[in-house]
């Protein structure tokens, strides 16, 4: 072995032989480089914007952003059996403004029912509608949605998901959630509330919520002079809750 060695100092002492030595092994240094960049060594770690437990709970960012919005519109359309009932509105500034066939209403702390030709606001108006309000709002979806475990979710090459959420506090009733999310925000919601409603002895063959949402975060400026109308406080309505729909 000490032959081979000083048989190699001989060897590099020639400039030539030095240059050579000198070549090959950056030659091979930039090769490890390669292999480990290819081996994905050098890459940042993956991150995914899911935040899950060992029971796979989720609680992700487009469910915080979901609680967060601040203006956008909306539409429910609630089918139940044979029949449907359709909800437009709009939220802007803690205000929440919407219509239920030809009537509508407004929401900033109470529900007012909107007299628009006597410029009045009634407050707490009877609502005909096959489920409460506070059961369908924004703020009791989120809890089904950060409380709720996720099945199913399918990526897609426009860079939308959708995922199925199922919400099951008992051994009663759970709800299950389809949601179609982009860009971390909830874009669509379809909700079987069935079991729920079984639950509290109402029955119903098919009861599904359907809630799209647009332009959120993306309104500047929805104005009305609602605050010219008189307001008549009438009966107090307590299956009206006083949160936005």
């Amino acid at each position: 072995m000490k032959e081979k060695y000083r048989a190699f100092k001989e060897w590099k002492k020639n400039p030539r032989h030095s240059a050579l030595f000198k070549l090959l092994c950056w030659f091979i240094f930039f090769s490890a480089l390669y292999l480990l960049a290819c081996a994905g060594v050098f890459s940042p770690k993956y991150r995914s914007n899911n935040k899950t437990d060992n029971s796979g709970k989720i609680t992700n960012d487009s469910v915080e952003n979901y609680i967060n919005m601040n203006s956008f519109e909306y539409q429910y359309i609630i089918n139940y059996d044979d029949n449907t009932v359709v909800i437009d509105g709009i939220v802007y500034d803690d205000k929440n403004y919407f219509s239920i066939g030809d009537n509508k209403y407004y929401e900033d702390e109470v529900i007012y029912f909107v007299d628009e030709e006597n410029k009045l606001l009634i407050a707490n108006p009877e609502i005909e509608l096959p489920i409460l309000l506070n059961e369908i709002n924004r703020t009791t979806i989120y809890l089904w949605l950060s409380e709720g475990t996720t099945y199913e979710k399918i990526s897609y090459n426009d860079g939308s998901t959708s995922k199925i959420i199922k919400y099951a506090p008992t051994e009663e009733y759970a709800i299950e959630i389809a949601i179609k999310e982009k860009e971390n925000l909830i874009n669509s919601l379809e909700i079987d509330l069935v079991e729920l409603l079984q639950a509290k002895n109402i029955t119903y063959n098919t009861f599904l919520v359907n809630i799209n949402y647009t332009n959120i975060n993306n309104i500047s400026l929805y104005e009305k002079n609602y605050d010219e109308y008189e307001i008549i406080e009438e009966g107090i309505n307590e299956e009206i809750v006083e949160e936005e729909v």
